[in-house]
């Protein structure tokens, strides 16, 4: 037991979290996640890491009031903004999921997957000029992302803009390196 050897070093507990979470070993990413808290309470990363747990043992409801008790306590937490985004998409509700991802975004409006993800759900939901945006400005962190690019083509689709769509793929094809 490392964390045994460092008792006080909750970046040691942390990290062993989320490798027991990455083994599939969520109950001992739990226990350990636990002893951090105790020892460091409630702090925004604590109970993130709590969360994407909660969620990797399909958890939903756990792991959502988590995800919110990080943003309480860090209200400029974009990731816990996504990953909670990216939850409400899984669990079916949609209008969540927007609302999240563009309070994320009030916090951070550069975060290139709250954009990202923000820009899927749009599409989605059938809402392309609305996509278009948040695609491009998850495209400005990375101009070569092509699943942003491949989303803003097929949106000009969708809007019956040939011309940006022919423009978009051919800059999608100059990234991929295909011709």
């Amino acid at each position: 037991r490392l964390y045994e050897r460092a008792p006080d070093n909750i970046e040691l507990m942390l990290n062993l979290g989320r490798i027991y979470r990455h083994l599939g070993r969520y109950e001992d990413a739990l226990k350990i996640l636990k002893k951090a808290q105790e020892t460091g309470g409630d702090t925004d990363e604590v109970l993130y890491n709590f969360a994407k747990t909660h969620k990797r043992m399909h958890n939903y409801e756990k792991a959502a009031g988590y995800f919110l008790r990080a943003i309480e306590i860090k209200p400029d937490h974009a990731h816990a903004y996504d990953r909670l985004g990216n939850l409400y998409v899984l669990t079916g509700e949609t209008d969540k999921a927007i609302e999240i991802y563009k309070k994320g975004l009030r916090v951070d409006p550069n975060h290139p997957y709250l954009n990202f993800h923000l820009a899927k759900l749009l599409y989605q939901e059938k809402r392309y000029e609305e996509a278009v945006v948040y695609y491009n400005s998850a495209l400005r962190v990375n101009p070569a992302w092509s699943e942003v690019l491949s989303g803003i083509a097929a949106a000009y689709l969708q809007l019956d803009k040939l011309d940006d769509a022919l423009n978009t793929y051919r800059s999608l094809l100059r990234v991929t390196g295909e011709s």
